[in-house]
């Protein structure tokens, strides 16, 4: 039983040698990263602030705060109907309804065929609540 615990107590050790053996840079290195990792995720368009996630189906997928919306957005977030994302080929076109303003980019928008997240640069489209009747909303693009 003694030679158990001296085996576990020098293997402790011998882990805790190797722990501080690590270098202070690539400790720095890897905090760095997590900070910066940790900032993402709950900025603004981060996955920890995001509210819904909708699978699209090839071909058209209304969305919008009316019910019968194929994406139903939370209520108040949006128009009734704002507007329909077509999925096809692998590519993700929006198409805004008449009187629906929008922003990619720092840019008004009413049809764009959308980068998707697999690029590394993904558009994220904003209902622009100052230029149309609806409040802020975030939709990004996305397709399976």
């Amino acid at each position: 039983m003694h030679r158990g615990r001296a085996a576990l107590g020098a293997f402790l050790v011998a882990a805790g040698q190797a722990v501080a053996a690590v270098p202070a840079g690539y400790r720095a290195e890897i905090e760095a990263w997590r900070t910066q990792r940790e900032q993402r995720l709950k900025s603004e368009d981060g996955w920890l602030t995001l509210a819904a996630l909708y699978w699209l189906k090839d071909g058209d997928n209304t969305f919008g705060t009316d019910r019968g919306s194929d994406l139903v957005l939370p209520a108040g977030s949006g128009p009734a109907r704002a507007g329909t994302l077509t999925l096809q080929d692998g590519h993700t076109t929006v198409r805004l309804e008449p009187g629906v303003a929008a922003i990619v980019d720092g840019k008004a928008v009413t049809r764009l065929e959308l980068r998707a997240d697999t690029t590394g640069t993904p558009d994220v489209l904003h209902l622009d609540a100052s230029r149309s009747t609806s409040s802020s909303a975030t939709a990004g693009a996305a397709s399976a």
